[in-house]
């Protein structure tokens, strides 16, 4: 339907309709669907929600991430998964199954809380509104609510569904300027975690090599034009011998997204240096122990992110073409591990979940 859509009336518009056919076809669903059943008495059950069923391998990986959170944490749970696709036809089947007194509801983190995004929003909102009477759990996110009126609507709306049992939500925020957003706008309880594939585990023994992997946006969110993303990888080009182009986007319709991202992580973890302003190809280098830089997009979800990094011995930031330049001229490359440095935090979100 997207392509279509794209070759008449291009891409920018081609989303926008695609976005209010989905809406339109996710509610008529609801509707249809709609049915009040007597509440299940079992005990145990977890939902993870806003599962996506793109391509975008980041996401993919925040689902897997949550998933695993889950299992670690709940071991005894029943977990079932709602992608976004699946929702308007299984959402009260689910629901129905499911005991407000005793069981929980996640949805995976990310970077589409607001209206920028507003298929996955619709879904928040509608998830959060069938299932009030449960504990309601959005995992680390970051805002991007826009200042116009399509923002300020999907803000008011997320407000009064948050209003509903809201001493039953937990909201958290991946980064500073989002916690601070989400205290001011959302009266419930807001608090402040790392990305949750910082919790995913990778070991390989694989040998690193002299490769250097670099991925530079360019779609809304770069902040640099064309020629600025010429000019960048001329430089990386210039200074390595041994360079690749990689995605966080699997762009291979007959791979499946479990297989790539195997792929993706094994290539990085293989290589001597990412260069990235893909925030979670910035995450990827970092759970592999690879050094990386991160550079730079046009908000403040990589740069906020990178706080929670900074003090690494393989992670730098740079802010601009000038930094980038200089910086190569000087880094040191280590391998020093990572892994397991934010075990105490998703303890610590595992223990205000409890008291919830």
């Amino acid at each position: 339907m997207f392509k279509i859509l794209s070759k008449i009336f291009g891409n920018k518009t081609a989303q926008k309709l695609f976005e209010l056919l989905f809406i339109f076809k996710t509610i008529t669903l609801l509707l249809i669907n709609y049915k009040r059943h007597s509440r299940s008495k079992s005990e145990g059950t977890i939902l993870l929600g806003l599962i996506p069923t793109h391509q975008n391998l980041g996401d993919y990986a925040l689902y897997l991430s949550a998933l695993q959170f889950i299992k670690d944490f709940y071991p005894n749970h029943t977990i079932l998964e709602l992608t976004i696709l699946e929702m308007p036809n299984k959402i009260f089947e689910f629901r129905n199954s499911m005991n407000s007194n005793t069981d929980l509801v996640f949805l995976i983190g990310g970077g589409n809380m607001g209206s920028r995004y507003l298929i996955e929003e619709f879904n928040r909102q509608v998830i959060f509104y069938v299932f009030r009477d449960f504990k309601r759990i959005q995992l680390p996110q970051s805002s991007s609510y826009e200042n116009n009126l399509k923002g300020k609507l999907i803000l008011k709306i997320s407000q009064l569904i948050f209003q509903l049992n809201k001493d039953k939500i937990l909201i958290t925020s991946r980064d500073e300027k989002s916690f601070h957003f989400f205290k001011s706008k959302f009266n419930t309880k807001v608090l402040f975690f790392p990305d949750t594939v910082l919790y995913l585990k990778f070991s390989n023994n694989s040998p690193r090599t002299e490769k250097v992997l670099y991925c530079i946006r360019d779609d809304e969110e770069s902040k640099f034009n064309s020629q600025e993303r010429k000019k960048i990888k001329k430089i990386i080009h210039d200074k390595f011998s041994c360079v690749e182009n990689f995605d966080t986007i699997n762009k291979d319709t007959n791979c499946s997204n479990e297989v790539a991202f195997d792929k993706l992580i094994n290539n990085i973890s293989t290589s001597k240096l990412v260069i990235t302003d893909r925030l979670h190809g910035v995450i990827f280098a970092f759970i592999t122990n690879t050094n990386v830089i991160a550079l730079p997009t046009c908000d403040h979800k990589l740069i906020d992110f990178f706080n929670w990094i900074k003090d690494f011995e393989t992670t730098n930031f740079v802010s601009n073409i000038t930094e980038l330049e200089n910086l190569l001229n000087r880094i040191q490359f280590t391998n020093i591990k990572n892994s397991a440095v934010f075990e105490s935090n998703f303890k610590q979100l595992k223990n205000e979940i409890d008291i919830l």
